[in-house]
């Protein structure tokens, strides 16, 4: 009667608990044997501690491929982002060539870089990298306003601009190319623990 009062909780483990108490509730009414009560006791206990054992792995287990995938996530991001700002810089050196060759001094267009400061995605880059770009491009605005202020047009002071320019950005492009040596090293200890990952998926999963 007090079992139908109940059908909202339908499920296997609810009704199991269900029943292990009617046959506790049973013995100590009925029969009282000591002795059988304390084999259901241990059995609970057992069982519970069992229990507590795979919810907390399964949790621990589920936040840990959370963090793998965001891991993965800012990952991309990162890769993505250094391969636009190599482009961009690549692109910086073949209008300093033109603007050297032809004598056609114009502004750098440092749109790139601004984009991925006011997106906050700065943060992904390690902190030498981010210093050397931040300074290349910081000199690309100094040329800038050094082109803007200039009316006159002194060739000799841009043309050492120029070069001072290039000489940063020749520098940020080895830091670009040392990032990535090191994200090839950071997919090793990604592989191997993937690796202990998944072993330990297949151990919950015989509990599962």
């Amino acid at each position: 009667m007090m079992l139908s009062m109940l059908p909202i909780y339908k499920t296997t483990k609810f009704n199991y608990w269900v029943r292990l108490y009617v046959r506790l509730h049973i013995l100590l009414v009925n029969k009282g044997d000591v002795i059988a009560l304390a084999i259901i006791w241990d059995q609970l206990i057992a069982e519970m501690v069992l229990l507590a054992g795979i919810i907390y792995f399964s949790i621990y287990l589920e936040q840990l491929i959370y963090r793998k995938s965001e891991k993965k996530e800012q990952k991309e991001t990162k890769t993505n982002i250094v391969k636009f700002i190599e482009n961009d810089l690549q692109q910086r050196l073949h209008f300093i060539e033109e603007s050297l060759q032809y004598k056609d001094y114009k502004p750098f267009f440092t749109d790139m870089w601004d984009a991925v400061i006011l997106a906050g995605k700065h943060a992904l880059l390690s902190f030498e990298l981010f210093q050397s770009l931040q300074r290349t491009y910081s000199w690309m605005k100094y040329y800038n306003s050094e082109l803007e202020g200039n009316k006159k047009l002194d060739e000799k002071i841009l043309n050492e601009l120029l070069e001072d320019v290039r000489k940063s950005i020749d520098r940020s492009l080895f830091k670009l190319k040392e990032s990535k040596f090191g994200d090839k090293s950071e997919n090793h200890e990604t592989v191997q623990n993937t690796l202990q990952t998944n072993s330990f998926k297949k151990y919950l999963g015989f509990w599962l």
